[in-house]
Order: structure tokens, then C-alpha cells, then sequence
């Protein structure tokens, strides 16, 4: 009799957790609001960056915005700030490096930060040739380690690495990464190019053109590296391309296509989170599920529609939005449903 009643007290706990579980899985975000009334310098966030010490940087229209949990500060560029880039036609680009600064790259032109001052460096061609790099500057990128990577005349220099790598396609070079002493070199043709970073050797090439469609989708691409995936965003004039490049396999896959822009993208917790036109898009890498989180909970109880610009993460899990017209979003990290007891 009370090994039955036992099992029957087991089957529902059981069905409680699994019930707690699903609950907690289908938990919507509630999302807090700042814009301009709370310190932003204004209300278009373009990018968020979660830095080593925690603070947020958030870049609005020619601003870079610093949160440190309690309140929002601005500094403002002037035009002394901005270092030509000829070559670059894109829109805001982020890179953190190794001496301390925050680059900022938007249509042909970088700003860069000190971000132990927390002011714009006046003489940014003097932090450069600090560097190591002494050619014209027509862009630059960051990878994955933070090392900067310069093109001038058909080249790419990373005075760091010591590396001096030729630029494999004639097409629009749109983004670099590293991985496994390798540099990949990401262009508007939907080609990737793979080079051996320590001796500068030509690897091979690999094409996404068969399922890419790559004249099309070359207006703009972002990048996101999670091991040996490469994950890449590729937009036209309407809609867009979410795909993954294999360094291992040598091969691309098409993950989703959108009838509109997709911005930008994260991975937290093992899921893809994907800023969009509309609200934003969750990836889970190993299932292959998609789910669109169109509309986004406020507190205030109302739904949002709203164009996703970026998303980032800070280190207690909070989740960040910015939007092209509203300002900040902000959801705490989902809390367990479960409190532990000690005996």
C-alpha cells in the first residue's frame, strides 16, 4: 500500500516539474523601455556591446553611450574624430582591441574610443601607426581575438600577427574572421576565401552562390563566428539570407530566408537570436527550430512592433534591444521556477 501511494506521489511530482519546465520554456520576455528622457544621447540604438568590465556600449547616430547598471552617459564625436575610409560603404561595425579602444565604423569613415578615458581620440591615424601599420588606410575589420586587420592596395595587414595576406576576389570584401590558424575572408559574391594566417598560403575557396544566390543578396552581410561555424547574414534591397559556412566540411547551408532585412545576430545559451525588421527570430544550431518573437511584451502590459536593430546580452543574462526610433529594450534573464532547499 505505501510503495503504491509512493508511486503515485512520484508520477505527480513529476508531472508538476515537466509542467514547471514547459512553463518556464514558454516564458515571454517583458521588456523595460529607455530612450533620450533616460540619459541615451538619442533614441536609435544601431549597437550594443557587453565590454570585459560589464558596462554596456550602445552606439546611437554619431554617439557612443555607456551603461553602468544604474545610469546612462554619452560622448559626443566631433568631426577632428573621424578617420576616412574610402572603401567602406557599410553601416555601424564594432571591434573591440587589444590596446584598450572601441572602434566605431560607419559609411566611410571610423571614430575610436578610448575606452579607459571613455573619450574620442582626436589623432586616430597616430593610434594606427601605434599599431604597427604604415600604409593608406581604405578599411579595416576586426576577428574574433580582437586583432585588427587594415586593407590597403589590395591587401590585408595585421601589424599584431605580423601578417601581410593578399585579397583573394576582386569583389566587395565585406568581413574577416580567424579560426584554427586560419583568416577567412567573407565577400559580396557569396565567396569565402581561406587563407593559412602563419604562412600567408592560399587555401582554398568555397562558394555560396548555389544556394545563396549571391548577386542578389550583396548589398550588405554580417558575420558570427561560434567555433567552426560561421554563421552570416546576406541582405538585398528587400529581403534576406541567414546561411552557415562549415570550416570544417567546407561547406555552406542556407538556414532561413526572410522577405525582409535581417540586422544582426548573437548566440546566447546555445540559441541564434536574430535582430530583424520585425521583432526578432530564435535559432536553435542543433534542431534546426525557428521561432519569430514578432511582437515584444513592454511592461506596461502593451505589445510592440518594432524593427530589431541589434540584440546583445549582458553578463547576468539581461536581454538588450536596440530599436531605429524607440530607444532601448531591456528584459531581465528568465529566473528558475525552482528554489533549492538544504537539508
Amino acid at each position: 500500500m505505501m510503495n503504491h501511494i509512493a508511486r503515485q506521489l512520484s508520477t505527480v511530482v513529476l508531472f508538476l516539474v515537466c509542467h514547471m519546465m514547459i512553463h518556464a520554456e514558454r516564458m515571454e520576455r517583458v521588456f523595460f523601455s529607455y530612450d533620450a528622457s533616460h540619459g541615451l544621447a538619442d533614441n536609435s540604438a544601431q549597437t550594443i556591446k557587453c565590454t570585459k568590465t560589464g558596462r554596456m556600449v550602445i552606439t546611437t547616430i554619431g554617439h557612443v553611450n555607456f551603461y553602468d547598471g544604474a545610469y546612462f552617459v554619452h560622448i559626443d564625436p566631433k568631426a577632428e574624430n573621424d578617420f576616412p575610409l574610402p572603401m567602406y560603404s557599410g553601416h555601424y561595425h564594432l571591434y573591440f582591441d587589444t590596446h584598450h579602444h572601441l572602434w566605431v565604423k560607419d559609411k566611410y569613415k571610423v571614430t575610436c574610443v578610448d575606452l579607459m578615458k571613455e573619450r574620442f581620440v582626436i589623432n586616430v591615424d597616430s593610434v594606427i601607426k601605434s599599431m604597427g601599420m604604415n600604409q593608406v588606410v581604405e578599411d579595416m575589420f576586426g576577428d574574433g581575438e580582437n586583432n585588427m586587420w587594415f586593407m590597403s592596395k589590395g591587401r590585408l595587414y595585421c601589424p599584431k600577427r605580423k601578417m601581410d595576406i593578399p585579397i583573394a576576389q576582386k569583389s566587395e570584401l565585406h568581413d574577416i574572421d580567424v579560426y584554427n590558424n586560419t583568416l577567412l575572408q567573407f565577400f559580396a559574391n557569396g565567396v569565402v576565401s581561406v587563407y593559412d594566417h602563419l604562412s600567408g598560403r592560399h587555401l582554398y575557396d568555397a562558394s555560396s552562390v548555389k544556394v545563396d544566390g549571391a548577386q542578389s543578396h550583396s548589398k550588405s552581410s554580417v558575420t558570427y563566428r561560434d567555433g567552426r561555424f560561421f554563421y552570416q547574414i546576406r541582405n538585398c534591397e528587400k529581403d534576406a539570407l541567414l546561411m552557415r559556412f562549415d570550416a570544417g566540411l567546407r561547406e555552406w547551408k542556407e538556414l532561413m530566408h526572410t522577405p525582409y532585412h535581417l540586422n544582426n545576430m548573437v548566440l546566447f545559451d546555445g540559441i541564434l537570436f536574430i535582430a530583424s525588421e520585425y521583432g526578432y527570430w530564435e535559432y536553435n544550431p542543433v534542431s534546426g527550430e525557428k521561432t519569430h518573437q514578432e511582437y515584444l511584451k513592454l511592461a506596461n502590459g502593451r505589445k510592440l512592433l518594432t524593427d530589431v536593430n541589434t540584440i546583445a546580452f549582458d553578463r547576468q543574462g539581461g536581454m538588450w534591444i536596440g530599436t531605429e526610433k524607440r530607444g532601448l529594450l531591456y528584459a531581465k534573464t528568465f529566473t528558475s521556477p525552482f528554489y533549492a532547499y538544504t537539508c
